[in-house]
């Protein structure tokens, strides 16, 4: 067979250089197989999370029927409501922490009052109560855009007006001892004792 002649001389093949072949070690290989693993389950695990939220929003009554937890607590815990003032309630706050009554008198309370307030009176609803009212009231800047209680039904504003008064009452009962008040208050509704909650902003 007749090589092809290019100028009078024999054309010579171009090599074609070998790709680099990079060896992964076999520790590494695994290390990468682990993390896709992971961030597997991790993605099924949050996919799971979302069903279980979905489904627990539905709630079954013995009988077979179904309501939609948000609407029922939407119909029966929250709505928008005027404003109202409890004055006394503020001054046994002012009594138990030892702070100048006149500091209750403007319209930004100290930070220990929403603190104490969203603890020891919103706290006392049901956690889906507290949840869906979070979600209602969103952050305007840094301040919420209603007081809690302007967002709850008649009924529901009976109980927050009677767990105020229960709180002002035993607050002058321990009037200046606000570490006797959390254990006892909490201990007596069945709220979480956290003696440090106030640390820091009184």
């Amino acid at each position: 067979m007749n090589k092809k002649v290019k100028n009078g001389k024999h054309a010579r093949k171009k090599k074609i250089p070998k790709a680099n072949i990079i060896k992964i070690p076999p520790e590494v290989k695994d290390h990468k197989i682990e993390l896709f693993t992971k961030q597997s389950d991790q993605f099924a695990e949050q996919e799971a999370k979302k069903r279980r939220e979905s489904e627990n929003k539905k709630v079954q009554f013995i009988n077979g029927s179904e309501i939609d937890l948000d609407e029922y607590i939407d119909e029966n815990f929250i709505t928008e409501r005027k404003t109202h003032y409890f004055k006394p309630f503020y001054l046994s706050l002012a009594d138990l922490f030892g702070v100048d009554a006149k500091v209750m008198e403007i319209f930004r309370k100290p930070r220990f009052v929403p603190k104490f307030k969203n603890y020891f009176i919103l706290g006392r609803f049901p956690q889906p109560v507290v949840n869906r009212l979070k979600a209602k009231n969103k952050y305007v800047g840094y301040f919420r855009k209603y007081y809690y209680y302007q967002l709850i039904t008649k009924k529901a504003d009976a109980e927050y007006r009677n767990f105020i008064w229960q709180a002002q009452e035993m607050a002058i009962l321990y009037k200046g001892q606000p570490k006797r008040f959390i254990v006892e208050y909490c201990t007596k509704y069945g709220l979480s004792i956290q003696l440090d909650l106030f640390d820091g902003i009184i």
